[in-house]
C-alpha cells in the first residue's frame, strides 16, 4: 500500500509515528493479518564536505563571455571556443546568386537577459578568431588555446554593452523573442564569398559536421577589454547578406519608365548547436569570504561555472537498518525522498542560488558527463531549486534504496554521492490532438549559465521514508 502526502503532512506524520513510535492498523478486510504504514522524517550526519574543482566538464550550449570580480563571490574570466553547424544544402535563392552580389556577413550572438551577470552597462569588447586546428576531445574548462588559432588574423573585433539602449533598432530582429540580446559583429566580405562558393562546388563539405569541421574548425571568442559583466550567449549565428535587382517598368505621362530597386536578403548559413562542441574556457578564483565559510567555519558552499562542489555519504546503511527491524513477513517500500535546505548568499550583483543540482554516485560522475547520460533515478537524481521552501528536494530514491537491499554486501562506493550543479536541456513537444505541451528532458550538462552561489544546510538534510508492513497469519 502506498500513502501519498504532501511534505508537510509527512512531517506531521513522522512527528506522530516515528517519535511516538504510533501504528495504524489497515487491510483487516482484505488479508488476515495487520498492516501498518511507516512514515518516518530522520535527519542524519551525512559527513558532507566541499570538493575544490579546479578542473570540470566545460562543454555546453551555453557560452559565457567576460570577466567579473566580486568581493564575496571572487575573480571570473570566462572565454569560449566553438565548432558551428552548417545547413546540409545551399538555401533557395543564394544557390545561383552572382558572387558580386554577396554583400556581407556577420555573426549574431544571443545573449540571454537571465544569464547577465554583472553590470550591463559596463563598456566590453570581444575578440572573435578563425581557428586552424581541430578541437581536442577531452576538453575541459582549462583547455588553452593557444596553438589552435593565429593571434594576429582576427576575424572580428566588437565593442558592445549589454544593455537595450546601446543596442540600434536594426539589432532586434522579429524571429528572436525579447529574451534575448542580439549583438551584431561584422565579417569580412571575402569570407561569404568562399562559403558559397565552396557550397557549390564542394556540397560534400556541408553534408556532415564532422566534414564541415575540416573546413571550418570553429571559432575562440575571448573578452579582451572590459571587467564588471559576464554574458551567457544561447547561440551564435553566420549570415550572409545578398541583394537581387528588381526591375519594373511604369508608364508616366504616356512614356515607359524603368526602374531598378536593391532588395537584401540575409540568409543564416551556420550555427551553434547542441549537436556540435562547444566549451567554455573558465578561470575562477574563489574568494576569500567563501574559502573563510568552508575551511574554518565547516560551511559547505556550491559555486559555479566551477569552484565548489559538495561529497557526502547518503545513510542507507542507517535506513535499511530501521527498516529491516520494523520488517514483517510482508513489506512494501513506497517512496523514499531527501530534503537539502539551502540558500543564496548575500552579494550586491545579483548572484543568485544554482537552479538545478544533480545528486550523483561519485564514481559515476566522469562517466555521466562523458556519455551524455540523463538522470535514470537509480545512482543518479535531479533536483530544482524549490525558492518558497529554500530547498532542494530529491523524489524518487526508491529505485536506489530497493538494488541496496538486493545486495549482499553494501560497499562505501554505494553510499559515496556527489551535488552538482547542472542544466537540463529540454525540448518541448506539441500535441496538436488534445492542444497540450510537455517539455522532455534531453540532456544534462555542468551548469554554466551564469556565476552562482549557494549555502547548504547539510546538518538539516532530512530523509523521508515510507513503507508499509504486514504480518500474514
Amino acid at each position: 500500500m502506498r500513502l501519498f502526502l504532501p511534505f508537510s503532512a509527512f512531517v506531521l506524520a513522522a512527528g506522530m509515528i516515528a517519535c511516538n513510535e504510533d501504528m495504524s492498523g489497515i487491510g483487516g478486510s482484505i488479508t488476515t493479518g495487520e498492516a501498518t504504514i511507516y512514515i518516518d522524517t530522520m535527519t542524519y550526519d551525512l559527513q558532507a564536505h566541499a570538493i575544490d574543482n579546479k578542473s570540470f566538464d566545460s562543454r555546453s550550449g551555453s557560452m559565457l563571455l567576460g570577466n567579473l570580480d566580486v568581493p564575496e563571490y571572487g575573480s571570473l574570466n570566462c572565454s569560449f571556443v566553438t565548432r558551428m553547424m552548417c545547413a546540409a544544402t545551399l538555401p533557395v535563392g543564394i544557390d545561383t546568386v552572382p558572387l558580386e552580389r554577396i554583400d556581407s556577413c556577420k555573426l549574431m550572438l544571443l545573449v540571454d537577459k537571465a544569464g547577465i551577470a554583472g553590470d550591463s552597462l559596463a563598456p566590453q569588447q570581444m575578440t572573435i578568431y578563425r581557428l586552424n586546428k581541430q578541437l581536442p576531445s577531452d576538453i575541459n574548462n582549462e583547455f588553452n588555446p593557444e596553438g589552435y588559432y593565429d593571434p594576429s588574423d582576427i576575424l572580428s573585433r566588437k565593442n558592445y554593452t549589454l544593455t537595450q539602449r546601446a543596442l540600434s533598432d536594426s539589432t532586434f530582429i522579429a524571429d528572436y523573442p525579447n529574451v534575448y540580446i542580439v549583438l551584431e559583429t561584422k565579417l569580412p566580405q571575402e569570407m561569404a564569398k568562399d562559403v558559397v562558393e565552396k557550397y557549390r562546388t564542394e556540397p560534400s563539405i556541408f553534408a556532415w559536421p564532422q566534414s564541415f569541421a575540416q573546413y571550418f574548425p570553429g571559432m575562440y571568442v575571448e573578452p579582451s577589454f572590459g571587467k564588471g559583466c559576464v554574458a551567457s550567449i544561447y547561440r551564435i549565428r553566420f549570415v550572409i547578406y545578398y541583394h537581387n535587382l528588381i526591375t519594373t517598368t511604369s508608364t508616366v505621362d504616356g512614356e515607359t519608365v524603368t526602374k531598378t530597386t536593391k532588395k537584401t536578403i540575409d540568409i543564416p548559413i551556420f550555427t551553434t548547436a547542441p549537436e556540435v562542441l562547444s566549451s567554455n574556457n573558465v578561470t575562477y578564483k574563489v574568494s576569500d569570504y567563501i574559502r573563510d565559510l568552508i575551511e574554518n567555519e565547516g560551511k559547505t558552499v556550491i559555486t559555479t561555472p566551477g569552484g565548489y562542489t559538495t561529497r557526502f555519504t547518503f545513510p542507507a546503511r542507517e535506513i535499511i537498518q530501521d527498516y529491516r527491524d520494523k520488517e514483517h513477513n510482508l513489506s512494501i517500500i513506497s517512496n523514499l525522498l531527501m530534503n537539502i535546505p539551502a540558500e543564496s548568499m548575500t552579494n550586491d550583483y545579483g548572484i543568485g542560488v544554482v537552479p538545478t543540482l544533480l545528486m550523483i554516485k561519485t564514481s559515476e560522475v566522469d562517466e555521466f558527463f562523458r556519455e551524455n547520460k540523463l538522470a535514470d533515478n537509480k545512482t543518479s537524481f535531479t533536483a530544482a531549486y524549490d525558492s518558497t521552501n529554500k530547498r532542494y528536494q530529491f523524489n524518487a530514491l526508491r529505485e536506489y534504496l530497493l538494488s541496496l537491499l538486493a545486495k549482499d554486501v553494501i560497499t562505501d562506493d554505494d553510499l559515496d554521492f556527489s551535488l552538482i550543479p547542472v542544466y537540463l536541456q529540454t525540448e518541448q513537444n506539441y500535441n496538436s490532438y488534445y492542444g497540450t505541451s510537455s517539455s522532455t528532458v534531453t540532456g544534462v550538462v555542468p551548469y554554466t549559465i551564469r556565476p552562482t552561489m549557494t549555502m547548504l544546510d547539510m546538518d538539516k538534510a532530512q530523509v523521508v521514508f515510507s513503507f508499509s508492513s504486514q504480518i500474514v497469519k
